[in-house]
């Protein structure tokens, strides 16, 4: 869509620290991360992007139902 291309302007994490940094308040932000045997390279991407946030005052959750597939205990337990 060029007009998104035109309007759409996603600032640099850098940036994005410096904004935060002037908030008055900083609430913490959670985020609720649900998974059952979820594809590795999917819960990869999705806990990395969370990591890559520019505001730093978050948690993430995440609550795993017991997967059973190794590859996606073993992915998350690597972040631990």
């Amino acid at each position: 869509n060029e007009w998104l291309k035109i309007n759409e302007q996603i600032p640099n994490k850098e940036f994005q620290q410096k904004q935060a940094s002037k908030l008055a308040s900083k609430p913490l932000i959670s985020v609720v991360m649900p998974t059952y045997n979820t594809d590795p390279k999917l819960l990869q991407e999705c806990i990395d992007s969370v990591l890559e946030q520019g505001y730093q005052h978050w948690e993430l959750c995440i609550a795993d139902d017991a997967s059973t597939n190794t590859a996606t205990k073993e992915l998350l337990e690597s972040y631990v």
